[in-house]
């Protein structure tokens, strides 16, 4: 039996509290009455600097920050980076956006900006190892105003495409695939950093994944329901009430190939998105967090889940 995991897919760096207070917010507004505009789809734009933004919101942009930054675009600007270097992003355009840009020998800037202006902004060093892992020296630890982001990312291609994943969200990358949620395509955003403007980029064959981690992606969905359901964990940051729910899943046909540790299970027939913990033979255990503290709202028994299959036909150009 494979032990518990830390791959689990999990909220990406940079995400926090503040985010999901912030769409609670503008949820009220709505149900009020008084936030009828839509956000366009307009196409990814830099963040806007940060003394545009309210002082109360705003982060702190760590010394140093800026010179490094001009170091950065001045490097990309004169097209001497390898293929990795660039601007990428990620968030829900919304609530929560990462920017970051990095280059060889200049290192690399990242924010994380939202609805309230500023949250967090760090910059620091790279290490390109010879693993094609890039390890990062941040000028402010991990922190509020520092942030929560990643330390270490792997470039990935796909066609065009360039990504950077942190190791330990390749198999949450995978099942993104196995899903339908990357290769993003157009305005949308994304949970994983893509150079800026590639999401306009056709992708062919399969991303340039691990080998170990190529085996993840399937090519037929695997059906599984909920067998037992058990709470484990009850929390309040804030005014948010969370439920975290273990639950066991069964396939519902025979001889079908195992679940993955770090796989996540998107449902057929109801709400909840489980995660994947533990695997052993035919059946396997999940996590499942529910934003409320009422067992009503509790993961069914016989609730159906499937773990998606990616089709490449589907994701080229769109």
């Amino acid at each position: 039996m494979q032990s518990r995991s830390n791959a689990s897919m999990r909220p990406n760096p940079g995400f926090r509290w503040h985010a999901v207070a912030a769409i609670a917010a503008v949820l009220s507004l709505l149900a009020a009455g008084l936030f009828a505009a839509t956000v366009p789809a307009e196409k990814l734009l830099p963040p806007p600097p940060a003394a545009s933004f309210e002082a109360e919101h705003a982060g702190v942009v760590p010394a140093g920050f800026d010179r490094r930054k001009q170091v950065i675009d001045e490097s990309l600007a004169a097209g001497k980076a390898v293929g990795w270097a660039g601007r990428y992003y990620y968030g829900d355009r919304f609530a929560s956006n990462v920017y970051l840009s990095l280059a060889p020998g200049a290192g690399l800037v990242v924010t994380e900006t939202g609805c309230l202006g500023l949250y967090a902004a760090n910059h620091g060093s790279l290490v390109d190892g010879t693993d094609g892992v890039l390890r990062i020296s941040y000028a402010v630890p991990a922190s509020p105003q520092g942030g929560s982001f990643p330390g270490e990312l792997m470039p990935l291609s796909w066609g065009r495409r360039q990504y950077l994943i942190p190791p330990d969200q390749l198999a949450a990358f995978a099942t993104a695939i196995n899903h339908g949620k990357e290769p993003r395509d157009g305005d949308g955003g994304g949970s994983f950093l893509l150079r800026v403007g590639d999401e306009y980029q056709p992708v062919s064959g399969l991303p340039s994944l691990p080998t170990s981690m190529l085996a993840l992606l399937r090519r037929e969905p695997v059906e599984v329901e909920i067998a037992s359901v058990e709470v484990r964990r009850r929390s309040k940051p804030g005014d948010i009430c969370v439920s975290n729910y273990w639950v066991r899943v069964v396939p519902t046909a025979a001889a079908v190939p195992p679940l993955f540790v770090g796989e996540v299970l998107l449902p057929i027939d109801g709400n909840d998105r489980a995660t994947v913990i533990a695997s052993q033979g035919q059946s396997a255990e999940a996590e499942i967090v529910v934003f409320q503290c009422n067992d009503r709202f509790a993961p069914k028994l016989g609730m159906r889940l499937t773990t998606g299959a990616y089709n490449e036909g589907r994701g080229a150009g769109r």
